[in-house]
Protein backbone atom coordinates (compact mmCIF):
# COMPACT_ATOMS: atom_id res chain seq x y z
CA UNK A 1 0.00 0.00 0.00
CA UNK A 2 1.14 3.66 -0.88
CA UNK A 3 1.65 6.27 1.51
CA UNK A 4 -0.99 8.50 1.97
CA UNK A 5 -0.47 10.82 -0.97
CA UNK A 6 0.47 13.75 0.69
CA UNK A 7 2.79 12.11 2.97
CA UNK A 8 6.72 12.38 3.16
CA UNK A 9 9.05 9.37 3.75
CA UNK A 10 12.07 11.11 6.27
CA UNK A 11 15.91 9.29 6.18
CA UNK A 12 17.52 10.12 8.70
CA UNK A 13 20.84 11.76 7.78
CA UNK A 14 23.80 13.39 9.92
CA UNK A 15 22.65 14.71 13.38
CA UNK A 16 23.94 18.10 11.87
CA UNK A 17 21.14 18.29 9.55
CA UNK A 18 18.07 16.77 11.58
CA UNK A 19 16.94 20.37 11.79
CA UNK A 20 17.16 21.23 8.37
CA UNK A 21 14.09 21.56 6.22
CA UNK A 22 11.97 21.66 9.91
CA UNK A 23 8.93 23.58 8.54
CA UNK A 24 8.68 27.36 9.93
CA UNK A 25 6.36 28.00 12.53
CA UNK A 26 2.68 28.91 11.94
CA UNK A 27 2.11 32.96 12.85
CA UNK A 28 -0.88 35.27 12.79
CA UNK A 29 -1.36 37.66 10.42
CA UNK A 30 -4.02 40.58 9.97
CA UNK A 31 -5.95 40.69 6.68
CA UNK A 32 -4.21 42.56 4.03
CA UNK A 33 -6.86 44.71 1.16
CA UNK A 34 -9.13 46.24 3.86
CA UNK A 35 -9.45 49.88 5.88
CA UNK A 36 -10.38 47.94 9.35
CA UNK A 37 -11.84 51.17 10.38
CA UNK A 38 -14.31 51.70 7.62
CA UNK A 39 -17.50 49.06 8.19
CA UNK A 40 -18.27 49.31 4.86
CA UNK A 41 -14.76 47.93 3.66
CA UNK A 42 -15.22 45.55 6.56
CA UNK A 43 -18.47 44.34 5.25
CA UNK A 44 -17.01 44.05 1.62
CA UNK A 45 -13.92 41.67 2.83
CA UNK A 46 -16.30 39.80 4.24
CA UNK A 47 -18.72 39.22 1.48
CA UNK A 48 -16.02 38.57 -0.79
CA UNK A 49 -15.19 35.11 0.73
CA UNK A 50 -16.25 32.32 2.65
CA UNK A 51 -15.30 31.84 5.97
CA UNK A 52 -12.97 29.98 7.21
CA UNK A 53 -11.02 29.30 4.10
CA UNK A 54 -7.57 27.69 3.46
CA UNK A 55 -5.42 28.33 0.49
CA UNK A 56 -1.68 28.22 -0.04
CA UNK A 57 -1.08 27.28 3.30
CA UNK A 58 -2.73 30.47 4.43
CA UNK A 59 -5.90 30.05 6.92
CA UNK A 60 -8.76 32.93 6.75
CA UNK A 61 -10.77 33.09 9.75
CA UNK A 62 -13.65 35.85 10.67
CA UNK A 63 -15.49 36.12 13.87
CA UNK A 64 -18.43 38.28 14.78
CA UNK A 65 -19.05 39.83 17.76
CA UNK A 66 -22.72 41.13 17.73
CA UNK A 67 -23.29 41.89 21.65
CA UNK A 68 -20.07 43.75 21.25
CA UNK A 69 -18.62 42.28 25.27
CA UNK A 70 -15.90 40.37 23.58
CA UNK A 71 -12.06 42.27 24.51
CA UNK A 72 -10.24 39.71 22.47
CA UNK A 73 -10.61 37.09 20.15
CA UNK A 74 -7.63 34.24 19.53
CA UNK A 75 -7.02 31.14 17.67
CA UNK A 76 -6.50 27.96 20.19
CA UNK A 77 -4.74 25.58 17.66
CA UNK A 78 -2.52 22.54 18.03
CA UNK A 79 0.35 23.15 15.81
CA UNK A 80 3.93 23.78 17.06
CA UNK A 81 3.83 27.13 18.80
CA UNK A 82 0.25 26.96 20.14
CA UNK A 83 1.44 28.38 23.59
CA UNK A 84 1.25 31.36 22.24
CA UNK A 85 -2.24 31.86 20.31
CA UNK A 86 -2.55 34.00 18.02
CA UNK A 87 -5.12 36.77 18.39
CA UNK A 88 -7.22 38.26 15.82
CA UNK A 89 -7.00 41.81 14.39
CA UNK A 90 -10.41 43.97 15.94
CA UNK A 91 -11.90 45.53 13.08
CA UNK A 92 -14.93 47.94 12.49
CA UNK A 93 -18.65 46.64 13.40
CA UNK A 94 -17.89 44.06 16.55
CA UNK A 95 -15.76 41.92 13.41
CA UNK A 96 -12.60 40.14 14.22
CA UNK A 97 -10.38 38.55 11.48
CA UNK A 98 -6.95 36.98 11.66
CA UNK A 99 -5.13 35.50 8.26
CA UNK A 100 -3.14 32.32 9.67
CA UNK A 101 -0.33 31.00 7.81
CA UNK A 102 0.51 27.15 8.62
CA UNK A 103 1.85 25.74 5.59
CA UNK A 104 2.63 22.37 6.90
CA UNK A 105 -0.46 20.98 7.32
CA UNK A 106 -3.38 20.61 4.74
CA UNK A 107 -5.82 20.74 7.53
CA UNK A 108 -6.27 21.91 10.87
CA UNK A 109 -8.22 21.55 13.81
CA UNK A 110 -9.07 24.70 16.31
CA UNK A 111 -11.09 26.50 18.72
CA UNK A 112 -11.77 30.57 19.43
CA UNK A 113 -10.94 31.77 22.27
CA UNK A 114 -13.20 34.31 23.54
CA UNK A 115 -11.94 36.80 26.09
CA UNK A 116 -13.76 39.03 28.48
CA UNK A 117 -12.85 42.75 29.66
CA UNK A 118 -12.41 40.99 33.18
CA UNK A 119 -9.93 38.09 31.59
CA UNK A 120 -12.23 35.67 31.66
CA UNK A 121 -12.37 32.87 28.52
CA UNK A 122 -14.67 30.87 27.14
CA UNK A 123 -13.12 28.57 24.16
CA UNK A 124 -16.13 27.41 21.91
CA UNK A 125 -15.79 26.32 18.08
CA UNK A 126 -16.72 28.39 15.23
CA UNK A 127 -19.91 29.34 14.96
CA UNK A 128 -18.86 30.07 10.79
CA UNK A 129 -17.71 26.47 10.61
CA UNK A 130 -20.19 23.64 10.45
CA UNK A 131 -17.28 20.81 10.30
CA UNK A 132 -16.22 19.69 13.93
CA UNK A 133 -14.54 16.67 14.84
CA UNK A 134 -13.97 15.13 18.66
CA UNK A 135 -10.95 14.50 20.68
CA UNK A 136 -10.77 13.11 24.29
CA UNK A 137 -11.59 16.75 25.79
CA UNK A 138 -13.57 18.47 23.72
CA UNK A 139 -14.99 19.38 20.44
CA UNK A 140 -12.88 21.34 17.51
CA UNK A 141 -13.80 23.05 14.54
CA UNK A 142 -12.31 21.61 11.30
CA UNK A 143 -10.87 23.68 8.23
CA UNK A 144 -9.22 21.87 5.47
CA UNK A 145 -7.48 22.88 2.48
CA UNK A 146 -7.85 21.74 -1.32
CA UNK A 147 -5.12 19.00 -0.58
CA UNK A 148 -6.60 16.91 1.91
CA UNK A 149 -7.54 13.43 1.00
CA UNK A 150 -9.33 11.15 3.39
CA UNK A 151 -8.05 7.74 3.35
CA UNK A 152 -9.91 5.13 1.20
CA UNK A 153 -10.42 2.78 4.78
CA UNK A 154 -11.98 5.37 6.79
CA UNK A 155 -15.53 4.91 4.87
CA UNK A 156 -18.23 2.99 6.95
CA UNK A 157 -18.10 -0.70 6.12
CA UNK A 158 -21.49 -3.03 5.34
CA UNK A 159 -22.20 -5.12 9.09
CA UNK A 160 -21.71 -8.14 7.40
CA UNK A 161 -17.67 -7.31 6.79
CA UNK A 162 -17.25 -4.67 9.91
CA UNK A 163 -16.18 -7.94 12.14
CA UNK A 164 -16.91 -8.02 16.12
CA UNK A 165 -16.30 -6.03 19.31
CA UNK A 166 -15.76 -8.02 22.27
CA UNK A 167 -15.56 -6.19 25.80
CA UNK A 168 -13.28 -7.15 28.60
CA UNK A 169 -11.38 -6.36 31.54
CA UNK A 170 -7.90 -7.41 31.77
CA UNK A 171 -5.47 -7.36 34.22
CA UNK A 172 -3.45 -4.13 34.18
CA UNK A 173 0.38 -3.52 35.83
CA UNK A 174 0.76 -3.63 39.05
CA UNK A 175 -3.11 -3.95 41.14
CA UNK A 176 -4.85 -1.73 38.38
CA UNK A 177 -7.49 -3.19 35.43
CA UNK A 178 -7.44 -2.19 31.94
CA UNK A 179 -10.54 -1.96 30.05
CA UNK A 180 -10.26 -3.54 26.61
CA UNK A 181 -11.79 -4.86 23.72
CA UNK A 182 -11.06 -7.46 21.04
CA UNK A 183 -11.66 -6.92 17.65
CA UNK A 184 -12.47 -10.10 15.60
CA UNK A 185 -12.68 -10.49 11.81
CA UNK A 186 -16.13 -11.62 9.80
CA UNK A 187 -16.10 -15.10 10.57
CA UNK A 188 -13.07 -15.68 12.95
CA UNK A 189 -13.07 -19.43 14.88
CA UNK A 190 -12.53 -18.82 17.87
CA UNK A 191 -9.42 -21.57 17.66
CA UNK A 192 -8.36 -19.79 14.63
CA UNK A 193 -4.60 -18.58 15.24
CA UNK A 194 -4.27 -14.91 13.63
CA UNK A 195 -2.14 -12.01 13.77
CA UNK A 196 -2.54 -9.89 16.80
CA UNK A 197 -2.49 -6.23 16.51
CA UNK A 198 -2.22 -4.90 20.17
CA UNK A 199 -3.68 -0.94 20.64
CA UNK A 200 -2.27 1.58 23.31
CA UNK A 201 -4.90 3.65 24.41
CA UNK A 202 -7.31 1.62 22.78
CA UNK A 203 -11.06 2.89 23.61
CA UNK A 204 -9.52 6.21 22.07
CA UNK A 205 -8.53 4.65 18.90
CA UNK A 206 -11.88 3.08 18.82
CA UNK A 207 -13.76 6.44 19.33
CA UNK A 208 -11.62 8.89 17.84
CA UNK A 209 -9.65 7.17 15.13
CA UNK A 210 -12.59 4.59 14.26
CA UNK A 211 -9.78 2.04 14.47
CA UNK A 212 -12.71 -0.71 13.91
CA UNK A 213 -13.65 0.36 10.78
CA UNK A 214 -9.95 0.54 9.45
CA UNK A 215 -8.94 -2.83 10.13
CA UNK A 216 -12.66 -3.82 8.93
CA UNK A 217 -11.53 -1.58 5.34
CA UNK A 218 -7.94 -3.19 5.18
CA UNK A 219 -8.85 -7.03 6.12
CA UNK A 220 -11.96 -6.89 3.35
CA UNK A 221 -9.84 -5.51 0.76
CA UNK A 222 -6.53 -7.75 1.40
CA UNK A 223 -4.42 -4.92 2.52
CA UNK A 224 -3.39 -6.56 6.15
CA UNK A 225 -3.63 -10.47 6.53
CA UNK A 226 -6.87 -11.61 8.46
CA UNK A 227 -5.62 -10.65 12.02
CA UNK A 228 -7.70 -9.65 15.53
CA UNK A 229 -6.90 -6.85 17.42
CA UNK A 230 -6.70 -6.17 21.19
CA UNK A 231 -7.82 -3.00 22.09
CA UNK A 232 -6.78 -2.09 25.41
CA UNK A 233 -7.34 1.59 27.76
CA UNK A 234 -4.92 2.31 31.07
CA UNK A 235 -6.22 3.21 34.50
CA UNK A 236 -3.45 6.09 35.22
CA UNK A 237 -1.97 6.97 31.64
CA UNK A 238 0.30 9.82 32.39
CA UNK A 239 2.23 7.49 34.73
CA UNK A 240 2.03 3.91 33.08
CA UNK A 241 2.98 5.41 29.75
CA UNK A 242 5.64 6.96 31.11
CA UNK A 243 8.74 4.67 30.63
CA UNK A 244 7.11 3.06 33.87
CA UNK A 245 9.44 0.09 34.34
CA UNK A 246 6.23 -1.84 35.77
CA UNK A 247 4.36 -1.45 32.71
CA UNK A 248 7.12 -2.55 30.40
CA UNK A 249 7.45 -5.63 32.37
CA UNK A 250 3.92 -5.77 31.85
CA UNK A 251 3.39 -5.46 27.98
CA UNK A 252 6.28 -8.42 27.62
CA UNK A 253 5.14 -10.81 29.88
CA UNK A 254 1.67 -10.75 32.16
CA UNK A 255 -0.58 -9.23 29.54
CA UNK A 256 0.31 -11.68 26.67
CA UNK A 257 -0.64 -14.25 28.90
CA UNK A 258 -3.56 -13.38 29.98
CA UNK A 259 -4.42 -13.02 26.01
CA UNK A 260 -3.85 -16.50 26.10
CA UNK A 261 -6.58 -17.18 27.68
CA UNK A 262 -8.89 -14.94 25.36
CA UNK A 263 -7.50 -15.69 22.07
CA UNK A 264 -4.62 -17.92 20.51
CA UNK A 265 -1.45 -16.33 20.20
CA UNK A 266 0.55 -16.47 16.90
CA UNK A 267 4.19 -18.33 17.76
CA UNK A 268 5.63 -15.93 15.43
CA UNK A 269 6.33 -12.82 16.69
CA UNK A 270 6.72 -11.46 13.39
CA UNK A 271 2.37 -12.21 13.98
CA UNK A 272 2.69 -9.76 16.99
CA UNK A 273 2.86 -5.97 16.44
CA UNK A 274 1.33 -2.96 18.69
CA UNK A 275 0.29 0.88 18.06
CA UNK A 276 0.83 3.62 19.81
CA UNK A 277 0.49 7.55 19.91
CA UNK A 278 1.88 10.13 22.10
CA UNK A 279 2.86 8.94 25.19
CA UNK A 280 1.22 5.38 23.85
CA UNK A 281 4.22 5.35 21.05
CA UNK A 282 6.98 6.64 23.84
CA UNK A 283 5.50 3.34 26.23
CA UNK A 284 5.93 0.85 23.40
CA UNK A 285 9.38 1.35 22.79
CA UNK A 286 10.76 1.80 26.44
CA UNK A 287 8.83 -1.46 26.88
CA UNK A 288 10.89 -2.98 23.75
CA UNK A 289 14.44 -2.09 24.47
CA UNK A 290 13.81 -2.51 28.27
CA UNK A 291 11.87 -5.23 28.50
CA UNK A 292 12.99 -7.75 25.59
CA UNK A 293 15.97 -9.91 26.40
CA UNK A 294 18.68 -10.25 23.40
CA UNK A 295 16.75 -12.57 21.23
CA UNK A 296 12.85 -12.54 22.37
CA UNK A 297 10.52 -9.90 22.13
CA UNK A 298 6.92 -10.18 22.42
CA UNK A 299 6.53 -7.74 19.87
CA UNK A 300 7.67 -8.27 16.05
CA UNK A 301 6.91 -4.53 14.83
CA UNK A 302 5.68 -1.39 16.38
CA UNK A 303 3.35 1.16 14.63
CA UNK A 304 4.89 4.45 16.86
CA UNK A 305 2.97 7.98 16.00
CA UNK A 306 3.76 11.39 17.01
CA UNK A 307 5.75 9.51 19.86
CA UNK A 308 6.50 12.10 23.36
CA UNK A 309 10.77 11.44 22.79
CA UNK A 310 11.07 14.75 25.26
CA UNK A 311 14.67 16.20 25.68
CA UNK A 312 15.45 19.03 27.21
CA UNK A 313 17.30 20.82 24.94
CA UNK A 314 13.63 20.46 21.94
CA UNK A 315 11.04 20.00 24.85
CA UNK A 316 11.40 22.42 27.66
CA UNK A 317 8.27 23.52 26.87
CA UNK A 318 7.02 19.96 28.66
CA UNK A 319 9.77 20.44 31.50
CA UNK A 320 6.13 20.99 33.69
CA UNK A 321 4.67 17.21 33.00
CA UNK A 322 5.08 15.14 36.09
CA UNK A 323 7.16 12.53 34.76
CA UNK A 324 9.51 14.83 32.55
CA UNK A 325 12.65 13.81 34.13
CA UNK A 326 11.44 9.81 33.94
CA UNK A 327 11.14 10.21 29.97
CA UNK A 328 13.98 12.10 29.18
CA UNK A 329 16.46 9.50 30.93
CA UNK A 330 14.91 6.98 28.97
CA UNK A 331 15.83 8.91 25.73
CA UNK A 332 18.73 10.29 26.75
CA UNK A 333 20.20 6.65 27.06
CA UNK A 334 18.58 5.81 23.45
CA UNK A 335 20.65 8.14 22.04
CA UNK A 336 23.57 7.68 23.48
CA UNK A 337 23.57 3.26 23.80
CA UNK A 338 23.09 0.79 21.80
CA UNK A 339 20.25 -1.74 23.56
CA UNK A 340 20.85 -5.77 23.23
CA UNK A 341 17.23 -6.28 21.94
CA UNK A 342 15.90 -7.78 18.54
CA UNK A 343 16.13 -5.52 15.57
CA UNK A 344 12.33 -5.47 14.93
CA UNK A 345 10.93 -2.71 12.23
CA UNK A 346 9.76 0.12 13.26
CA UNK A 347 7.21 2.57 11.31
CA UNK A 348 7.29 6.01 13.19
CA UNK A 349 4.95 8.70 11.79
CA UNK A 350 4.91 12.67 12.71
CA UNK A 351 3.02 15.20 11.53
CA UNK A 352 4.61 18.25 10.16
CA UNK A 353 2.98 20.71 12.11
CA UNK A 354 3.48 19.19 15.46
CA UNK A 355 6.29 20.38 18.09
CA UNK A 356 7.34 16.59 18.41
CA UNK A 357 8.97 16.63 14.75
CA UNK A 358 11.94 17.46 16.58
CA UNK A 359 12.43 14.80 18.84
CA UNK A 360 10.90 12.08 16.15
CA UNK A 361 13.29 13.18 13.62
CA UNK A 362 16.51 12.61 16.42
CA UNK A 363 14.90 9.53 17.58
CA UNK A 364 14.60 7.90 14.42
CA UNK A 365 17.95 9.11 13.40
CA UNK A 366 19.02 7.22 16.55
CA UNK A 367 17.17 3.92 16.05
CA UNK A 368 18.39 3.96 12.45
CA UNK A 369 21.88 3.64 13.39
CA UNK A 370 21.14 1.00 15.78
CA UNK A 371 20.44 -1.25 12.87
CA UNK A 372 16.40 -0.87 13.54
CA UNK A 373 14.61 -1.64 9.62
CA UNK A 374 12.80 2.16 10.42
CA UNK A 375 10.51 3.83 7.81
CA UNK A 376 9.32 7.44 9.13
CA UNK A 377 6.55 8.85 7.54
CA UNK A 378 6.56 12.88 7.83
CA UNK A 379 2.11 13.41 8.22
CA UNK A 380 0.70 16.99 7.19
CA UNK A 381 -1.27 17.43 10.38
CA UNK A 382 -0.70 18.10 13.70
CA UNK A 383 -0.96 15.83 17.12
CA UNK A 384 -4.46 14.58 16.83
CA UNK A 385 -6.83 11.49 16.37
CA UNK A 386 -7.17 12.28 12.81
CA UNK A 387 -3.89 12.34 11.78
CA UNK A 388 -3.22 8.84 13.25
CA UNK A 389 -6.23 7.29 11.45
CA UNK A 390 -4.96 8.79 8.98
CA UNK A 391 -1.66 7.22 8.89
CA UNK A 392 -2.50 3.93 10.52
CA UNK A 393 -3.47 2.12 7.34
CA UNK A 394 -0.06 2.24 5.46
CA UNK A 395 1.59 1.45 8.87
CA UNK A 396 -0.25 -1.72 9.34
CA UNK A 397 0.16 -2.71 5.73
CA UNK A 398 4.18 -2.08 6.13
CA UNK A 399 4.53 -3.85 9.53
CA UNK A 400 1.86 -7.33 8.65
CA UNK A 401 3.36 -7.40 4.96
CA UNK A 402 7.24 -6.42 6.12
CA UNK A 403 7.06 -4.15 3.47
CA UNK A 404 9.64 -2.17 5.08
CA UNK A 405 12.67 -0.60 3.03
Amino acid sequence: MADHPDSKTWRAGPASEILDGLPGRPSGHTPSGIDPESAGSVERYLRSRTFPSAKDGHFSFAYIDHGGAIEQVRLRHGLAGHRQSPEFFRCAGGVYLLDFHAPAVNRLEYQLALIQADGSEQNISDPMNTLSVRDPFSEKSVVLTADYREPWYVAEQVPELAGTLQELTLAGPKRGKWKSWIWHPPEARPDEILPVILFLDGGDYLRFAGAGTVLANLVSRDAIKRCRAVFVSPSQRNDEYSCNRDVARHLMGTLPRCLAKHIPIPADSAQRIAVGASLGGLCLLHAHLTGSTANQSFFGGLLLQSSSYFQPTTDSMEVHFGHFDRITAFVSRVLNESFNVPRIPLYMTCGRGEENLTNNRVMAAALQAQGFPLKFVEHPDAHNWTSWRDCLGDGLSALLHKEMH
